[in-house]
């Protein structure tokens, strides 16, 4: 039983991934979640989680697992590998992705 004055938990989405996932944070009232797929080479998601309920929304995925960031404000980045090498430790792509889940290669 909940104490009296406790919040109900409540779904606020479900994700069709088979990894492990992360809330990253709030991006004005959306809900910002990493999922990871570890077999190899692995991949990373970032998903816009609506809090009216509304279905999720896939904003980016790149191959291998890498530390996606949400600032303070908001503004969200994540790694991917660069189409520039092919070793696997190569070199990687900096992405901003805007709120409308535009990627946008800030580094190369």
């Amino acid at each position: 039983a909940l104490a009296d004055g406790a919040a109900v938990p409540r779904v606020a989405g479900r994700l069709d991934e088979p990894g492990d996932g992360q809330v990253l944070g709030r991006r004005g009232a959306d809900l910002v979640v990493a999922t990871r797929r570890r077999e190899s080479p692995g991949s990373t998601a970032l998903w816009r989680v609506p809090s009216d309920g509304g279905a999720p929304v896939r904003l980016f995925s790149a191959p291998r697992l890498s530390e996606p960031l949400l600032t303070a404000s908001g503004d969200l980045y994540a790694l991917s590998p660069s189409e520039e090498t092919a070793t696997p430790l190569g070199a990687v792509v900096l992405w901003s992705i805007g709120p409308d889940g535009r990627a946008r290669a800030v580094s190369d």
